[in-house]
C-alpha cells in the first residue's frame, strides 16, 4: 500500500524535521561545553530565587530566564545551600554549587540549558510563521527557518543557561506583534503585547529599549500612512494600556517568587504597601546595577583589533558584527538595506512589506546606536536581539528577489538552494564551537587578533581540554593559567600546575585561555606576557578555538 503525501503534509513534515534538527544540533553541542563564565552565577541565582525567594543574589538580571533554567534542576532533585550571604562573588558561589557541593556538574549544566534550547526552537518556529505571514511564501519562510536555525551566534547562545537568548525571543515576538497591531489594531493584541512586553523586560534590563522603540515607530507609522487625529489618539491610548499591562506583568511575576520573609528583611515590614512596592524596588535595583556597567568605565580591559580600552570604542559593535557574522548573511543583509532605501525613498513605495522592513531595521539601528554609546564592549551577544530582525530583513530581500524579473525562475531556485545549503554547511563546519565562530575570512589562529571576551573564549572548552589531555597522555610538567582550574575537572586538578605568565620559564606543556593570552599583554606590556613567554614555544593544539596548548 502506497502512502501519498499532499503538498501541505510535506510542508508540515519538512518544518517539523527542520526544528528537530535544530534542537539536536543545539542539544548535542551543549553536552560538550563546560560552564561558561556567567552560567554558574545565572544557575545559582535561579535556584536561590525559586528555593528561597531571595533577590539579593546576582541582582544584575531580572528573574525570568534564571528561574526558568533552574526549574529542571530543582525538579531533578538538586538543591542549593542557604549560605549564599558570603563575601565570595556570585560567579565563585555558582562554581561552588556546580563543582564543590557533591553535585554532577555536567548533568546540572545540561538540565539548566535545556529550557534555553527549547526557547530557541520556539524562536525558530515563531520566526517561520511570522515570515510566512509577511511574505505569503512557504519557500521564503522555510529558507528563513534554515537561516535563523543555522546562524552560529544564535546557536551559540541558544545552548547556554544565560539570559541572552530569552531576551532575543521575547523581544522579537513582542515587536513583531506590535507591528502587526499597527496595521490591525485589535483589542486582544493590546493585552497580548502588554504581557509579552512584560516578559521581555523580565529577561534582561536592555529589553527596556522596546518602550522608546514603540513610541518611535508609532510616530513613523502615523506620518507614513497620514493617519488622522482620531487614529493617533486611539493608538497612544492603547499604547498607554500596553505600558500598564507590562508593569502589571512584571509585578505579578516578581510577587510569584518574592517571599514574605525576604520582603520583611528588605523593607522592614510586610505591609500591603511594601508588598506591592517590592517588585518595583527590585527591578529598579537591577536597572541601577546595569547602568553602572554600561555608562561607567568597565573594570577590565576591553579589546578590539589589537588595542585595549576601559571605555570602549563607538565603532566596536559594527566591527564585531562584521567579524562574527557569516559573509553570506552580511551581504544579504546589506542587499536588504539597499532594497529598503530604493523602494521607500526612491520609488516612494509604501506597501505593508516595505514598511515592515523599515520598522524592523529601526529597531536594529536603535540597539546598535545604544551599544555604540555605551562603555561596555565585551561581545556581540549584546546585539543578539537584532539577529532575528536581520534575518527577517534578508527574507524580505529574498522575497523581492523571487518576485523580480531580472533572473530566470531556474536561476532564482538555484540561488535559494545555494543560500540554504551554504548556511547549513557553515553551521555544521562550526559544530560544536559556535561561541568562537568568526566569519569565513578569519582563520582559527588569527581570531584573537581581532576580538576576545565572549566573542571567543568563555571557558566553554575545558571539558574538551580534559578529554584531549587524557587521550594524549602528556608527560609532566603541565602548566595552565589559573582560570582553567575553576571547573575542577579530575585530570586538570591532579596533574596540571597553576602558573602566571610571568613565571612560565620552565620547559613543559603550557595551557592558556586565549582571552588571558591576549590580556596578559595589557598587564605585562614590556615582558612576561603569554605571547612574550611563548614566542619560542611550539603551538601544538588549539582546543575548540578558545584554549592554546604550547610545548616549550
Amino acid at each position: 500500500m502506497k502512502i501519498k503525501f499532499d503538498t501541505k503534509t510535506l510542508r508540515i513534515v519538512s518544518v517539523i524535521l527542520c526544528l528537530v534538527f535544530i534542537f539536536f544540533l543545539a542539544f548535542f553541542s551543549a553536552k560538550g561545553d563546560s560552564a561558561t563564565v556567567d552560567e554558574p552565577a545565572h544557575i545559582a541565582a535561579g535556584m536561590i530565587k525559586l528555593q528561597y525567594g531571595d533577590f539579593n543574589f546576582f541582582i544584575e538580571q531580572p528573574p525570568l530566564i534564571n528561574s526558568l533554567s533552574a526549574v529542571p534542576v530543582l525538579l531533578a532533585g538538586y538543591k542549593i545551600k542557604n549560605n549564599y550571604f558570603t563575601p565570595q562573588n556570585h560567579w565563585g558561589y555558582g562554581r561552588d554549587f556546580l563543582y564543590n557541593s557533591g553535585n554532577n556538574a555536567k548533568t546540572i549544566l545540561l538540565l539548566a540549558r535545556l529550557p534555553i534550547i527549547i526557547l530557541f526552537v520556539i524562536l525558530c518556529c515563531f520566526f517561520f510563521f511570522a515570515t510566512l505571514k509577511i511574505t505569503k511564501s512557504f519557500l521564503i519562510s522555510f529558507v528563513g527557518l534554515i537561516l535563523i536555525g543555522m546562524e552560529p551566534n544564535l546557536m551559540a547562545h541558544a545552548r547556554l543557561a544565560t539570559a541572552d537568548l530569552g531576551a532575543t525571543l521575547f523581544t522579537f515576538i513582542t515587536i513583531i506583534l506590535f507591528i502587526k497591531y499597527l496595521f490591525y489594531p485589535k483589542k486582544f493584541l493590546v493585552y497580548t503585547i502588554g504581557i509579552l512586553a512584560g516578559l521581555s523586560l523580565l529577561t534582561k534590563i536592555s529589553a527596556l529599549i522596546i518602550i522608546p522603540y514603540f513610541f518611535i515607530i508609532i510616530l513613523f507609522f502615523c506620518l507614513i500612512n497620514k493617519k488622522d487625529t482620531v487614529f493617533v489618539k486611539k493608538i497612544f491610548f492603547d499604547f498607554s494600556k500596553i505600558l500598564i499591562i507590562t508593569a502589571f506583568t512584571i509585578c505579578f511575576f516578581y510577587l510569584l517568587e518574592l517571599t514574605n520573609k525576604y520582603i520583611t528583611y528588605e523593607h522592614g515590614s510586610n505591609n500591603l504597601l511594601n508588598w506591592l512596592g517590592s517588585p518595583i524596588y527590585e527591578y529598579l535595583k537591577s536597572i541601577k546595577q546595569i547602568q553602572r556597567w554600561v555608562f561607567e568605565n568597565y573594570n577590565q580591559p576591553q579589546y578590539l583589533l589589537g588595542k585595549f580600552s576601559f571605555s570602549g570604542w563607538w565603532y566596536y559593535y559594527p566591527i564585531a558584527f562584521i567579524l562574527k557574522t557569516s559573509i553570506l548573511y552580511s551581504l544579504l543583509y546589506f542587499c536588504s538595506l539597499f532594497i529598503m532605501i530604493y523602494e521607500f525613498l526612491y520609488k516612494k513605495n509604501r506597501e505593508k512589506i516595505i514598511q515592515i522592513l523599515l520598522y524592523i531595521n529601526i529597531f536594529i539601528f536603535i540597539l546598535f546606536f545604544v551599544g555604540m554609546k555605551s562603555n561596555l564592549d565585551i561581545g556581540i551577544r549584546y546585539m543578539l536581539p537584532t539577529f532575528p530582525f536581520i534575518i527577517l530583513s534578508i527574507c524580505i530581500f529574498l522575497f523581492y528577489l523571487i518576485k523580480s524579473k531580472f533572473f530566470s525562475y531556474k536561476t532564482k531556485v538555484v540561488l535559494i538552494a545555494i543560500i540554504s545549503i551554504y548556511s547549513i554547511f557553515n553551521n555544521l563546519s562550526t559544530f560544536p564551537s559556535y561561541l568562537s565562530y568568526f566569519n569565513e575570512f578569519i582563520s582559527s589562529q588569527n581570531k584573537d587578533k581581532y576580538l576576545i571576551d565572549s566573542n571567543l573564549d568563555m571557558e566553554q572548552d575545558v571539558y574538551r581540554l580534559e578529554n584531549y589531555l587524557l587521550q594524549n597522555n602528556y608527560i609532566d610538567p603541565i602548566y595552565a593559567d589559573a582560570a582553567i582550574f575553576k571547573h575542577n575537572t579530575y585530570f586538570i586538578s591532579s596533574r596540571v600546575k597553576s602558573i602566571d605568565s610571568s613565571d612560565a620559564t620552565e620547559e613543559g606543556y603550557y595551557i592558556v585561555k586565549r582571552h588571558n593570552y591576549i590580556c596578559s599583554q595589557y598587564y605585562y606590556p614590556k615582558s612576561g606576557s603569554w605571547p612574550d613567554m611563548m614566542k619560542d614555544a611550539q603551538l601544538i593544539k588549539i582546543i575548540g578555538d578558545s584554549i592554546y596548548v604550547f610545548k616549550k
